[in-house]
């Protein structure tokens, strides 16, 4: 597992808004000791060269995207140029579109990304799909997310997202070891409480089990790991991820 713990932009997507942003916001990510990101949360309209610009000058390597599912859908040669223009190794997608355990419409969405997949990999490229909770619905006793990944290939990767495998009531650390090695990409992301709501905390401040996880990526193969946190209690969101890197620094990452 590569050891540089990775950063998620959609943290910080409130910081990214214009190419100006993008260059100042890549440095205070460095500054605080990342190595590698995910580009999301950046808006289209600023071009993958600026993006990629800003990497290089601050020493980040792009490893991975999430990128509208529509705009795979509508031009998928844009699509494939986008990504080759950053050279990430992974490009996905944050969700099924909806947002739900759409089972009626499974059969359309698959045929859909696993073409997308196959053309992905004539590249070099990985698809990745990305689970909040809603995929741990269940019919006729499997999770919606078994039901995708039973229906494509190895090319089609899923994107692990601690905090909502946790919020759909099963153990990351046990589901991980489910996906195998499917999983080559996850979302560090950590769940405490805030009286009697579930939220999102930053890594090591919360109640997931981070030497249970960690351990589970490393024998099955993980490749990268990317701090996320949607939302910020302390509405500051560089600040929490200087505090999941310090606490995964603590636990081998650099």
């Amino acid at each position: 597992m590569d050891k540089r713990i990775g950063a998620q932009l959609y943290t910080l997507r409130s910081l990214l808004q214009t190419p100006e942003d993008v260059y100042s916001t890549f440095k205070k990510v460095k500054e605080i000791g990342y190595k590698t990101v995910q580009v999301s949360g950046i808006p289209m309209e600023i071009s993958p060269q600026d993006i990629k610009a800003a990497a290089d000058e601050n020493d980040l390597e792009l490893i991975c995207t999430h990128y509208p599912a529509d705009r795979f859908l509508a031009d998928l040669d844009e699509a494939i140029n986008y990504h080759k223009i950053l050279g990430v190794n992974y490009a996905g997608i944050g969700s099924m579109p909806g947002f739900k355990a759409d089972f009626d419409g499974l059969g359309k969405f698959l045929s859909d990304f696993n073409k997308v997949a196959e053309e992905l990999k004539k590249e070099g490229i990985a698809f990745t799909y990305h689970n909040h909770a809603f995929e741990f619905n269940k019919k006729d006793g499997k999770f919606f997310l078994d039901y995708i990944v039973e229906n494509t290939d190895d090319n089609f990767k899923i994107m692990a997202d601690t905090y909502w495998i946790a919020i759909g009531g099963v153990d990351p650390a046990k589901y991980l070891k489910k996906l195998g090695s499917r999983v080559e990409t996850v979302h560090f992301k950590d769940l405490g409480m805030d009286g009697n709501n579930a939220t999102m905390y930053e890594v090591g401040e919360g109640n997931l089990c981070w030497d249970e996880i960690i351990s589970v990526c490393e024998e099955i193969g993980t490749k990268y790991a990317f701090v996320e946190q949607d939302a910020c209690l302390g509405g500051d969101p560089l600040k929490s991820m200087e505090i999941s890197y310090n606490y995964l620094t603590k636990k081998g990452f650099c």
